[in-house]
């Protein structure tokens, strides 16, 4: 009896330790390139209860622009109204900051941002969490997120690189033509 009460004693300090060091959530980030723009989604596991929190993005700035004012509340946060903000804090690093007074329980985007892509090239989007914490009516509880980054292809605005090429080729095509029938009518 006395073997079978340390072992459980051990067990139950195992497990409880285990929680303690366990992640409350996940922070993702996913994105993708639409026509001119690259969409960058901050998606977040269920259940997380979040209220709060600021999450710092590390962008390659000579690669993409972030485009101010394109912050939208995601799928996941969109019913509770929150309070999202996201703000160029230093060449290449982006701040977004979620605030929200109620708990965040549904899983999937928190929010979208748009980057418009400078060349080509393969970006990588790099999350830091600097906190998260939720509210259960009493107390501010901090929370412990995991948090992953991504990596995607922009290409840059070459449809101008494009036309720049065809409508010089056709003024140069124009030129030999031109120049070919004042030839002709001189003889």
């Amino acid at each position: 009896m006395k073997k079978l009460t340390i072992i459980l004693s051990v067990i139950f300090c195992f497990l409880f330790s285990f929680s303690a060091v366990a992640a409350d959530g996940a922070i993702t980030l996913e994105a993708k390139q639409i026509e001119n723009e690259i969409v960058l989604a901050l998606n977040i596991s269920e259940n997380s209860k979040l209220c709060t929190t600021e999450i710092y993005v590390e962008y390659p700035e000579d690669a993409v622009e972030f485009k101010t004012g394109s912050c939208v509340a995601g799928s996941a946060a969109a019913e509770l109204s929150p309070y999202i903000t996201a703000s160029v804090l230093s060449d290449g690093i982006l701040k977004i900051s979620y605030t929200c007074t109620d708990v965040l329980t549904a899983g999937g985007e928190i929010c979208t941002l748009s980057f418009k892509p400078k060349k080509d090239a393969t970006v990588i989007f790099t999350p830091e969490i600097e906190h998260a914490e939720t509210f259960d009516g009493k107390h501010i509880r901090s929370l412990s997120f995991t948090a992953e980054g991504c990596e995607t292809a922009a290409q840059g605005n070459s449809s101008n690189a494009i036309i720049i090429c065809a409508v010089v080729t056709a003024l140069a095509a124009a030129a030999i033509i031109a120049a070919a029938i004042i030839k002709r009518r001189k003889v």
